[in-house]
């Protein structure tokens, strides 16, 4: 883990929109506001294509690197200016202890997306949580097509 809970912590009190690298698991990086962590997580809330998406949930100990340069800074102001900011809960609040608190603490309603990334074998599950442990995680699980 390249990115200490000070950096973390500064990033989230000034709303910073971050590059989040993976070097390990994703050639590409991610644009994100950091809204919360643990020692073991990190949940952010996804820009893609300067649109609003879902709050994503990241291992820190894949993260490479955190990084809030000019360009950021200036896509943050655009976000600022179209009313996009407004969307993101900041306020939001997570358990992070582990991936099985945090898919325990979901309402039944919640649907969630688990992928299993960087591996030669990749997967990518939709659903509703049913239940978890460290090990297993159960999802009523349902296709692109809701079936």
């Amino acid at each position: 883990m390249n990115v200490s809970d000070e950096q973390i912590t500064g990033f989230i009190s000034e709303r910073s929109l971050v590059c989040i690298r993976r070097d390990e698991i994703d050639s590409r990086s991610w644009k994100a506001f950091p809204l919360a962590f643990s020692d073991q997580l990190l949940l952010v809330q996804y820009i893609y294509d300067f649109r609003v998406d879902g709050q994503l949930i990241f291992r820190r100990n894949d993260v490479t690197s955190i990084t809030c340069r000019a360009t950021d800074q200036f896509q943050r102001r655009l976000l600022k200016d179209n009313g996009l900011i407004q969307q993101i809960d900041f306020d939001f609040k997570a358990t992070l202890s582990s991936f099985s608190a945090l898919l325990e603490s979901q309402s039944p309603s919640s649907i969630v997306i688990l992928e299993k990334e960087g591996l030669d074998d990749p997967m990518f599950w939709i659903g509703r949580h049913i239940d978890s442990n460290e090990e297993t995680r159960r999802l009523h699980e349902f296709s692109g097509a809701a079936n």
